[in-house]
């Protein structure tokens, strides 16, 4: 196996370093450096000598976002051309886009850091909360240990839960794998305390997918680690039951309002309404009928979509809705040609976390989003090729 040059090393922890940052619970005012950071990054490693690969069904994509700006009026502040470029550029960087060995050994590099760090973080913050610090509680939303919202903070635990369990799995050594499973279920906790219950779902969904594949073979054994981890939960419950308090308080809240979706419905049926405005081409990419400039202002300049799967169809249409799920089973099917191992196994079970959470948030398209970031970059290495020939000339797949 051919070493790392050192340069792809230095990118791909200088680019996990940023995305972290850009997230942090002290802000650092990243800013447009967040983006200068991955463009010369992009720049650097798709411009080698290798023969790069073009994902023609990300083309497609591509393409349909931009047939959704140019059929649509989307006023200006919106930003419709920088967001899409920015897409664009990230994508390229880590998803599922372009693909040559320097990216190739970057994308590798770049997951096994930002796991690392992730796992670090939401170590961290659980300690952190332990200790009753007041520094996990800077952010926005409550509880954020390291990281800027309590939102945030809930899916990153989740991923940490899902790499610990799948390296606690994998670990031979009785005293490490103890190690793992042990932040393992500091990030459940961690995960609980933030509140979002969309990433608590997925991410124990995501757990239970791993168990259910790692042990394929002896169902026997996977029933029985079930129920052995439900009934000490259970009985332990008295114990962490005071970290369950913001989620009960959401709950409570959606039982008063009348639903456990109350607070996304209204987002859902409005892009739902958005779709069934231009069927066909969308509403436009980077585009939401639903607010004003002055509404933007007051927000800091965000939105919430309320959902990846329904902003994708209401931006981009029937056209980019399906060309998208075209490229994503294309991804999919691709893993599943490779070797049934515990690595391929591990991604499919934060591919459904993703699945799963994607259904309540909406940073799918969201270039600016550290979630972005890491379900293209899953594409990305979900999507690679095992063998890159080593050619100065473009292909395309």
């Amino acid at each position: 196996m051919p070493r790392t040059s050192v340069h792809i090393k230095i990118i791909a922890l200088l680019v996990s370093l940023t995305v972290l940052a850009n997230n942090f619970f002290i802000t650092l005012g990243l800013g447009n450096i967040y983006y200068v950071v991955l463009i010369a990054a992009f720049a650097v490693l798709v411009l080698s000598r290798k023969r790069p690969i073009v994902n023609l069904k990300m083309v497609f994509f591509i393409i349909a976002c931009i047939c959704s700006i140019l059929v649509n009026d989307i006023p200006y502040f919106y930003k419709p051309y920088e967001r899409l470029i920015a897409f664009i550029i990230i994508v390229g960087l880590i998803g599922p886009l372009v693909q040559n060995p320097s990216l190739k050994a970057f994308k590798n590099l770049l997951f096994k850091y930002l796991n690392t760090l992730i796992v670090i973080m939401v170590l961290l913050s659980f300690i952190g909360l332990m200790l009753n610090s007041s520094l996990v509680y800077l952010g926005r939303g409550g509880f954020t240990g390291l990281f800027n919202h309590s939102m945030f903070l809930s899916p990153m635990a989740a991923i940490s839960m899902i790499t610990c369990v799948y390296y606690g799995t994998m670990e031979s050594n009785k005293k490490k794998r103890l190690a793992f499973y042990i932040i393992a279920i500091s990030s459940f906790i961690a995960c609980l305390t933030a509140g979002s219950r969309a990433a608590l779902i997925a991410g124990v969904l995501g757990v239970l997918y791993f168990f259910y594949k790692a042990n394929q073979e002896n169902l026997k054994q996977y029933y029985k680690v079930l129920f052995i981890t439900f009934f000490i939960g259970l009985l332990s419950f008295p114990l962490w039951e005071s970290y369950t308090e913001k989620l009960t308080e959401k709950m409570e809240y959606a039982e008063q309002k009348g639903g456990f979706f109350t607070t996304r419905e209204s987002l859902w049926e409005r892009r739902l309404d958005e779709f069934i405005s231009s069927p066909i081409y969308g509403i436009g990419f980077a585009n939401d009928s639903s607010k004003t400039e002055s509404d933007l202002i007051v927000g800091g300049g965000q939105i919430e979509p309320g959902s990846s799967w329904l902003v994708i169809l209401s931006m981009t249409g029937l056209f980019g809705t399906i060309v998208f799920f075209n490229m994503f089973f294309g991804v999919l099917r691709k893993l599943n040609k490779k070797t049934n191992n515990s690595f391929n196994n591990y991604l499919k079970a934060l591919l459904v976390f993703f699945i799963i959470h994607l259904v309540a948030e909406g940073y799918g398209l969201s270039a600016g989003s550290g979630l972005f970031f890491y379900f293209w970059l899953l594409l990305g290495i979900m999507a690679q090729k095992t063998n890159l020939k080593t050619t100065s000339n473009l292909s395309v797949q």
